[in-house]
């Protein structure tokens, strides 16, 4: 599977790099400056997702909202990519 996000605002980028780093079987591909290429299988998709919905828990947990919504961005971007 292969996914194309675009436009993400730079904080809501590096939160999706972020956890596309910590899920092993997802990786960035080259894409172009304002989005993020995304390629994967089922699964390592459906797991980056929850690696965003546990960032956003934890982040509104400790008080960083905008954290939290840039999280929450990254993986409606994900799933309306699917």
């Amino acid at each position: 599977m292969r996914l194309t996000i675009d436009p993400l605002t730079d904080e809501t980028n590096s939160e999706l790099r972020r956890a596309v780093d910590g899920t092993p079987s997802v990786e960035l591909t080259d894409s172009p400056a304002d989005s993020l290429t995304i390629r994967g299988d089922d699964a390592g998709v459906t797991q980056l997702e929850r690696t965003l919905w546990t960032r956003e828990l934890s982040a509104r947990e400790h008080g960083q909202d905008s954290l939290a919504d840039a999280d929450r961005t990254a993986r409606e971007c994900l799933r309306a990519a699917r």
